[in-house]
Order: C-alpha cells, then sequence, then structure tokens
C-alpha cells in the first residue's frame, strides 16, 4: 500500500484492510470547521480509491462523536456575504453549501461500505454526516440532537 495521507484534523489507520478513521478535533467535540469537512471528503475519496482498503469506520476522539458545524465556520460564511447585494448573498451561500455538501456525498458514494461508530454527541451536521454512512453503530451514552 502506499504511504497513507495526512490530514490536520483527521487521524487514520490502516489495519486488516480496515480503513479506521477518526475526526481528531476532541477539544471541540470533533466541530467541523472547513478544514475538517473537506479532509472527510478527502478521506473518503481516498478509501474508495485504494483497493488493499475494504471498509472504513469513521469514530470522534475524545468525549463526543461530532457537535456538527463549527460556529466559526457558520459566522465566516455569513460574515462573506456581508457586503454583497441581497440576492448575490443568498447565490453565494447556497454555492458554499454545495461545497460543503460535496464532503458527505462522497461518504455515499464509496463503493466501500462505512460504519459510523458514534458515542457522546451527535449534532446537527453531525447527524446528516452519520446519514451518509451506510451503517450507524451507537454507544450507550450516544445521543443524538
Amino acid at each position: 500500500m502506499s504511504a497513507l495521507p495526512t490530514f490536520n484534523h483527521i487521524f487514520l489507520e490502516v489495519k486488516n484492510q480496515i480503513a479506521f478513521v477518526e475526526l481528531a478535533r476532541s477539544d471541540k467535540a470533533n466541530a467541523l470547521n472547513k478544514t475538517l469537512w473537506f479532509e472527510i471528503e478527502s478521506v473518503a475519496i481516498w478509501v474508495d480509491q485504494t483497493p488493499e482498503v475494504r471498509l472504513m469506520i469513521l469514530s470522534g476522539q475524545g468525549k463526543h462523536f461530532c457537535s456538527g458545524i463549527d460556529f466559526s465556520l457558520a459566522m465566516q460564511l455569513i460574515g462573506s456575504t456581508q457586503n454583497l447585494p441581497e440576492g448575490h448573498k443568498q447565490e453565494y451561500l447556497f454555492r458554499e453549501v454545495l461545497k460543503l455538501q460535496r464532503a458527505f456525498t462522497a461518504l455515499e458514494k464509496c463503493k466501500k461500505p462505512i460504519i459510523a461508530a458514534i458515542h457522546g454527541g451527535c449534532i446537527g451536521g453531525g447527524v446528516d454526516l452519520i446519514t451518509a454512512c451506510d451503517m450507524r453503530y451507537a454507544s450507550a451514552d450516544a445521543t443524538f440532537c
């Protein structure tokens, strides 16, 4: 197998043809910032295109699986529309949301099975994230909102 890709906010390990993918922003309850969002897309594409990997397990480091969209990303998106006229604001946000949606679509389109292993909080965008996976398993302490 070629060298594993490296990420800022994802920990990736491959054992016995299984890609263990962990959201690695435990200090922020694995909130989805822009970097993590696009890394999810990249890792899903990598798993799909790597013949040595037959399965992906997606989990989160720390106390929570995922607390949803990082508020700084939401504020960044809204702030970047500040000087745009009304119709242009909505068009810009629509295009940005489509870019973010590609990450979850990459999970959905991956030909390898993807299992979400959920513990702690799974909130907002985290729920959207797990719905793009093929199977979802939750620990007894998992909560969904």
